[in-house]
């Protein structure tokens, strides 16, 4: 299954979202220190949202943004695991017999469906449908299906899994965000965080959406959440633990952004991508050959790094040989926020 997640490049002295900046300023920290769940002393282990085989226990009348023709098929989607999901793409023929005519054809012209498949590169318009992007679609209907059953609980009644299923949600919502649902948001994800605050991909969605959370309601006031939570899960996973650098390269903070990387480096120090921005920040210094060894290293680490992209490497080395000092397109950095194993 291809990785669902959400992507947000930064170019060096310029940050770029792939969302509308909201100038506005609200305030959610004591909203998100406040929440209280009442959490069972034993909590069962958490099984991701792919991995479960989901039951809508109570039906209720919902405003879903998914057609309401579909709902029994979706409702059988959701208690499928994402390996179930290939039976459903050998050929487009067997998609349309799962969600039958009439709900098919309403998919295609429902603006939910149609803004997610173009987001996965799953055109069900195409004769031929590819395995990995389309199970990605898949399974962001059963996260959407499940958020929208969930609409009207409160936060402390919602399942692990619905909690999960909102947040995915959230992510693919951020061109709606705004400092009113923001504080909301934080309500959700805080939530699943207080259930498992040592699960790294709970963490690493907590932590994530917080920062872009902020960056597009220019919300300061969780800047101390944020700052808390990294330096309690410092050292116990790269996948969070790089989020430290992000962070400071978001809120255009060269000086930090070294010292963020002089820390990580001691604990990570096969890391490819943190020999990236080791680069990408000799290059903003206007150190040309130190850019050039710092490429060559990620280049090296790259064949076994957890979370780079190595074709981005060999395309910045071959640039840099022409690029001018100060071209601040030349380091195009991106990090993806993988919320797949939710």
């Amino acid at each position: 299954m291809r990785k669902v997640f959400i992507l947000i490049a930064v170019v060096l002295g310029a940050t770029s979202l792939y969302y509308t900046l909201s100038q506005s300023d609200s305030s959610s920290l004591e909203e998100t220190k406040n929440i209280s769940n009442v959490m069972p002393s034993k909590l069962k282990p958490r099984f991701n949202l792919k991995k479960t085989k989901f039951v809508i226990s109570k039906e209720k009348r919902i405003q879903s943004t998914l057609p309401s023709q579909c709902h029994e098929s979706l409702k059988r989607l959701t208690s499928m695991t994402a390996n179930e999901y290939q039976s459903l793409l050998i050929n487009k023929a067997e998609l349309i017999q799962f969600f039958g005519k009439d709900c098919f054809n309403e998919l295609l012209s429902n603006e939910t469906f149609k803004r997610l498949s173009k987001q996965f590169k799953c055109e069900p318009s195409h004769k031929k449908l590819d395995e990995n992007t389309c199970m990605s679609l898949l399974f962001m209907l059963k996260a959407y299906f499940i958020a929208d059953h969930s609409s009207g609980k409160k936060t402390s009644e919602m399942t692990a899994e619905e909690l999960a299923a909102n947040i995915a949600k959230m992510f693919f919502d951020m061109d709606k965000l705004n400092k009113e649902n923001f504080k909301d948001n934080l309500k959700l994800i805080s939530a699943l965080h207080e259930m498992y605050p040592n699960d790294p991909d709970v963490m690493e969605a907590y932590i994530g959406y917080m920062m872009i959370g902020s960056k597009i309601t220019q919300d300061k006031s969780v800047y101390p959440i944020i700052d808390d939570a990294m330096d309690r899960s410092l050292g116990q996973s790269f996948k969070v633990d790089r989020l430290q650098v992000f962070k400071d390269i978001l809120n255009e903070k060269l000086e930090s952004t070294k010292q963020t990387l002089d820390k990580l480096d001691q604990l990570y120090p096969k890391e490819a991508e943190l020999a990236y921005y080791y680069a990408a920040y000799h290059w903003k210094q206007g150190d040309r050959s130190m850019a050039n060894n710092y490429l060559d290293k990620a280049i090296g680490l790259s064949a076994n790094c957890s979370y780079c992209v190595p074709s981005i490497y060999h395309d910045t080395k071959q640039r840099i040989k022409t690029a001018k000092i100060g071209d601040q397109n030349l380091f195009s950095l991106s990090i993806g926020l993988n919320f797949e194993n939710l």
